[in-house]
């Protein structure tokens, strides 16, 4: 896969750890796309199994409201596999 898009939804968002790379609100939208996948986040790339992806800067700004305690909104994301 050279692109994933995924949405996290307000679910992902309540049920999301902030400052967690295995149970923020990205891994848990990820999660649910590739339920068997090892999932793991940064604020720059995401690994999905073995593969790394680069995130936008959409993506992490997201991340850093997340890990601020900030207010968001559902939204969906595109990653690129590096």
């Amino acid at each position: 896969m050279k692109m994933i898009r995924f949405t996290v939804t307000q679910k992902h968002i309540d049920n999301g750890i902030p400052l967690t790379g295995k149970m923020c609100p990205i891994a848990l939208a990820l999660n649910d796309k590739f339920p068997q996948a090892y999932i793991s986040v940064i604020s720059q790339s995401i690994l999905v199994n073995d593969i790394l992806y680069k995130t936008s800067q959409k993506l992490m700004e997201f991340i850093w409201k997340v890990d601020q305690g900030r207010v968001v909104q559902p939204s969906t994301f595109q990653i690129t596999r590096y």
